[in-house]
């Protein structure tokens, strides 16, 4: 198996690069303020939006929201995972930490990720509880190709940041993080109130849809990512977590070895190849699922449609894992799917 290596910079990536050494701690990180520069063009995007609300025409408005949709659009799928990566390890150097309070208030809750909340969850909270009981957004308790208990999983996950909050409170009783969540998102929804009064069509374009679309993907996310768990042995990271092969880590930093990133959660997304053909003896050894060419939302699409013999067409078989025939494999992927209660 040969690494999958990012694509190259591209002219603007180039053309900034002397302004990035002076700001970014590691210069790996380069593609990742490439993707922060070029996706900060959704600010004056959503200020193009409230200004056409309160001083322009319906038609000035609609060609606005069209460009903020647009610029929203085009840099989704790069943000969510950038996004991931700038939360694990800071971009910037700690005298430019105001650079990183932008990505986390304005920049992240533009591309609807409310300020801190993702810190908090994703860092503090899933990392350390290994998608246990612990964590308020685990997969355990579900069954993973039930569109009912997928259901039942994106209304609690909507609804769990301030238990989120509760959990670092509890977990990190020292710091200030629980307090920085519960300001973030209420502070966000008080805002999005507020805002539907005065200027209700920017509003709903600029804060409302950004949110509800980036959260609904990151549940979808995350739900693929701990889709298949051993529920014989569901702590273990090799068989609680997924990997996926393929174009997605080439678009999106490595994001689909996600084995190796729980077992090294602060590991640099470029290290995750290498890491990966290293430990592939182990990964095999172990059982671990790995899939190829698809992204995670259809991981969790495929898996609620019952699409088994479609997954299991692109199973990855690990030399040296069991060897197993195409109903072999879909009686794995399902039996991974089972729901795993506390004992």
């Amino acid at each position: 198996m040969s690494s999958e290596t990012l694509a190259p910079t591209s002219p603007i990536g180039r053309w900034i690069r002397h302004g990035a050494d002076r700001l970014i701690r590691d210069p790996r990180d380069l593609p990742l303020f490439e993707h922060a520069v070029r996706g900060s063009s959704i600010v004056p995007a959503a200020i193009g939006v409230f200004a056409a609300s309160a001083f322009g025409s319906p038609a000035v408005f609609w060609i606005a929201a069209a460009v903020f949709i647009l610029v929203y659009a085009v840099n989704l799928e790069r943000f969510i995972t950038m996004f991931h990566d700038v939360n694990h390890n800071r971009l910037f150097k700690p005298q430019w930490w105001w650079l990183d309070t932008y990505l986390q208030v304005a920049f992240g809750t533009l591309y609807g990720s409310t300020p801190y909340t993702y810190f908090v969850h994703h860092v503090l909270m899933h990392h350390p509880t290994e998608n246990g009981i612990d964590d308020e957004s685990t997969t355990l308790p579900y069954r993973r190709d039930s569109l009912w208990d997928f259901a039942r999983y994106f209304a609690r996950f909507w609804g769990s940041m301030l238990l989120v909050a509760k959990f670092a409170r509890r977990r990190y009783p020292k710091t200030t993080w629980p307090s920085k969540l519960v300001a973030g998102e209420v502070g966000c929804w008080v805002l999005a109130a507020l805002g539907l009064w005065f200027a209700p069509g920017a509003t709903a374009i600029v804060l409302l849809l950004p949110t509800i679309i980036t959260r609904s993907l990151m549940i979808a996310g995350n739900w693929g990512e701990h889709a298949f768990v051993d529920p014989k042995d569901p702590m273990n990271p090799y068989r609680s977590s997924l990997d996926l092969r393929g174009p997605l880590n080439e678009r999106c930093f490595n994001v689909g070895y996600h084995i190796g990133h729980h077992i090294r959660p602060g590991a640099h997304f470029t290290s995750q190849p290498q890491w990966f053909e290293e430990h592939a003896e182990r990964l095999a050894a172990e059982d671990s699922i790995v899939l190829r060419d698809l992204h995670y939302y259809q991981v969790t699409a495929l898996l609620l449609l019952k699409q088994y013999s479609f997954l299991a067409d692109r199973y990855v078989q690990l030399p040296g894992a069991p060897e197993r025939d195409r109903n072999g494999i879909i009686a794995l992927l399902r039996e991974r799917t089972e729901p795993v209660h506390a004992s």
